[in-house]
């Protein structure tokens, strides 16, 4: 029994520090609070149960978040929807919904790699142009050619 014991106690000390730490006096932990604000720079409108299914937290959590973010100037004015939820507008909300804002915006990739392909298309040789010079130099010599050979030459 003491072998157990002992085995336990091995056992906790190495789990011990992967166990996360209990919420503050709030009620909730730095990381929901900062997952929330994630989640207010994702949507325009924040709700208590939106924001406990979206971090995973439960409704009592989300709800003194809601509060503390609105005391803080991150959320508009608290508006109760129904008993038990509230919503409130984002004023940190950056998250574009259409994607205007990458459209608009030039790639500075796209230019060089336009470059790149001119480049690499104007250092190819013309193939056709070399085949015909070899065929040239292959009849001159008095080689008997075969009719595939003749096929892709544009004299």
């Amino acid at each position: 029994m003491q072998r157990r014991s002992f085995l336990r106690l091995i056992g906790s000390a190495i789990a011990a520090p992967m166990i996360p730490a209990v919420g503050s006096a709030s009620g909730y932990s730095r990381t929901s609070y900062e997952l929330a604000i994630a989640h207010a720079k994702r949507f325009p409108l924040v709700s208590v149960t939106g924001m406990s299914k979206h971090i995973g937290i439960s409704t009592a959590q989300a709800d003194a978040i809601v509060r503390q973010m609105s005391s803080e100037g991150l959320l508009g004015v608290l508006n109760p929807t129904r008993p038990g939820t509230v919503r409130a507008s984002s004023r940190i909300f950056t998250n574009d919904i259409w994607g205007l804002k990458r459209t608009s915006q030039k790639r500075p990739d796209q230019a060089r790699k336009t470059q790149e392909r001119n480049a690499q298309k104007q250092a190819q040789p013309k193939v056709s142009a070399l085949f015909a010079h070899l065929h040239d130099i292959c009849t001159q010599n008095g080689l008997i050619l075969s009719p595939r050979c003749h096929s892709g030459v544009h004299a």
